[in-house]
């Protein structure tokens, strides 16, 4: 997506507001309450990843045979963060641990792609001489996750000047 005007300020809790803006909540429909409990425990438990209380924790026996829980956190492509608040494996059902390793290692691989995307779209930007700010998961990802790959994205937001948007098509249209 290619923006021409500046991104509203949000005022929501840093990884709530990333989610929101474009990430995975935005895309997935929402669950009635009976399952999302999962989900709130997650945001709850890695909101503050960067503080010194030891690090996140869900404690998992209360999700257990709800397997309900577990497939909404996959379809929004919260899976590798649920993964990283499991990183001691306590209590975490099997069939749970392989899915969810199974979706971190998908996110790294579509970061992956995404990253390299990223530096080709920044080079048609150089060689256009246009400035260009990257904006929403790849300003965020870094910053508010433990890992980038955790952030869930789909696609690159740029933020070019008014009046650059029509070469700046043109220069990526004629780069496939």
């Amino acid at each position: 997506c290619v923006h021409s005007q500046p991104p509203c300020a949000l005022g929501k809790p840093r990884a709530l507001q990333s989610l929101m803006s474009g990430g995975a909540l935005s895309r997935v429909a929402t669950p009635d309450s009976s399952i999302m409990s999962l989900a709130a425990a997650l945001l709850k438990a890695s909101s503050g990843f960067g503080t010194a209380s030891g690090g996140p924790h869900i404690d998992w026996r209360g999700y257990v045979g709800d397997d309900r829980q577990l497939d909404w956190i996959l379809r929004a492509g919260l899976g590798p963060l649920l993964r990283w608040t499991a990183s001691d494996g306590e209590d975490v059902p099997a069939e749970w641990a392989r899915s969810l390793l199974a979706a971190d290692l998908t996110a790294r691989v579509r970061h992956a792609n995404l990253v390299a995307t990223a530096v080709a779209v920044l080079d048609v930007f150089r060689d256009l001489r246009v400035e260009a700010t990257l904006l929403k998961g790849f300003s965020v990802g870094d910053r508010l996750y433990p890992a980038a790959h955790m952030r869930p994205m789909g696609d690159l937001d740029v933020l070019v000047p008014a009046g650059d948007e029509h070469k700046v098509a043109e220069g990526l249209l004629a780069c496939g």
